[in-house]
């Protein structure tokens, strides 16, 4: 329950209000699913698990964009129109933002940690040797809550911008996914790193709380 504290309810909130908002979700956990196929093989190619992290984000990062370009061209559709702003009547919308936010944060949690959660249910209880303070089950749904919430804040904030064209916020952003993905290489590498990778991912949420905050749509 916790590795879904932030999504499910806003899955609730959102994706029942329009079916096309539940279509959207969809096609982002697709494209994020693609993005981790392609990035774990170009890793397993290079033998190297941070250059796994790098391409499943970049390319996941690219299909967040196609996602946009995709529902700014669906406002060109009969009957989408808004009067007040015709050309970006459906991405202006947070809502939309929001739910592909939830599809890439769905699949990323199903995908990445399912088989964990499954095991977790057994008898014996796992640590990571590097992280004996903490269940391992624990320190994941712990990081699953958080990147499922950042999923949605990044959505949010890379929508809005690119609507406005300010290309050194969507920069910006994606270089907190990179960070933020990259500092779970800390976890196993380093003696109590899951607490500086906890810690540092929650700096990240509130960092990306605070700019998706003070967002117009």
């Amino acid at each position: 329950l916790i590795s879904l504290a932030s999504l499910l309810p806003a899955a609730v909130l959102v994706l029942s209000i329009n079916p096309v908002l539940l279509l959207g979700a969809i096609l982002a956990a697709f494209g994020w699913l693609l993005a981790f196929m392609l990035g774990s093989s170009i890793g397993q190619l290079a033998g190297s698990q941070p250059i796994t992290i790098f391409f499943t984000v970049m390319i996941s990062e690219l299909a967040r964009v196609g996602a946009f370009k995709l529902q700014l061209l669906a406002t060109r559709l009969p009957g989408v129109f808004n009067s007040a702003h015709p050309t970006d009547a459906i991405v202006r919308v947070p809502h939309v933002a929001i739910a592909n936010g939830i599809g890439m944060g769905i699949a990323q949690t199903l995908i990445l940690y399912a088989d964990l959660f499954s095991d977790a249910t057994g008898p014996a209880t796992w640590y990571l040797p590097t992280c004996p303070q903490m269940p391992l089950v624990l320190l994941s749904a712990i990081l699953c809550l958080v990147f499922g919430t950042m999923q949605m804040l990044w959505s949010l904030i890379i929508f809005s911008k690119l609507r406005q064209r300010e290309w050194g916020q969507v920069v910006m952003a994606v270089a907190s996914h990179l960070l933020a993905s990259m500092m779970t290489l800390v976890t196993g590498s380093m003696e109590g790193g899951c607490l500086l990778v906890i810690v540092t991912e929650l700096l990240i949420v509130a960092g990306l709380g605070f700019v998706a905050w003070r967002l117009q749509y």
